[in-house]
């Protein structure tokens, strides 16, 4: 057995510590920083094709019933003010007649009116929901492929066009990401992948609105 000096033993300790400490040093060098990136969800939102081409199918489906509704409303608001100008007396009974047809007729508007607003509202809210669900698909692709720990989103709120505290603070809030380098911004990039999947016809999510549009 050999045995250590006490002057040995005293050297060994503090080479030990030296070691220890300069590996420790190494070890905090080498781990690595959180990988950022950073998304304008307008932009991405507002440049995917099939944003667009929902926006599209939307008017195709309820345009013509908007605009005949439009043109109705426009009939009811001239036959009302000519009703409240007429100058026969209240009693005549085709004033009354003519005041009950515009009654009956403004009724049948509201009721129209509104089974449009629901039928478009759920149809907008199905493929904006699927859309969401692809974009947050395609974000979390590209940021896994690349490395990055962590996505922020900003948008393209302008705080000088608000024009009260509550559209200021709104807008304040829609932005969260006060600043950025334009060398953390992956729009493009997922905006490219989201694109070629949709020319390709690539599902990056189930798509919940075709079982919801198939005939019963």
């Amino acid at each position: 057995m050999f045995l250590l000096s006490r002057k040995s033993l005293v050297l060994a300790v503090i080479m030990s510590a030296v070691l220890f400490g300069r590996s420790a040093v190494f070890a905090e060098e080498e781990k690595p920083g959180l990988k950022i990136g950073v998304i304008n969800f307008t932009k991405l939102f507002d440049e995917y094709k099939k944003t667009q081409a929902i926006n599209k199918q939307i008017q195709e489906k309820f345009g013509v019933r908007s605009q005949e509704l439009k043109k109705r409303a426009s009939e009811l608001e001239s036959r009302i003010k000519a009703l409240q100008e007429d100058v026969r007396p209240k009693n005549d009974p085709a004033l009354v007649a003519d005041q009950q047809r515009w009654n009956a007729d403004k009724a049948d508007f509201d009721r129209d009116q509104r089974s449009l607003f629901v039928e478009m509202n759920d149809y907008n809210t199905k493929h904006t929901k699927q859309i969401f669900a692809e974009i947050k698909e395609a974000i979390k692709r590209y940021a896994s492929s690349k490395g990055f720990d962590i996505v922020l989103r900003t948008d393209n709120a302008d705080l000088d066009q608000a024009e009260s505290v509550q559209s200021l603070m709104l807008a304040f809030r829609t932005n969260p990401v006060l600043f950025y380098s334009d060398s953390v911004d992956i729009t493009d990039e997922v905006l490219t992948l989201l694109n070629l999947a949709f020319d390709r016809g690539i599902e990056l999510v189930p798509d919940t609105t075709k079982a919801s549009n198939s005939p019963k």
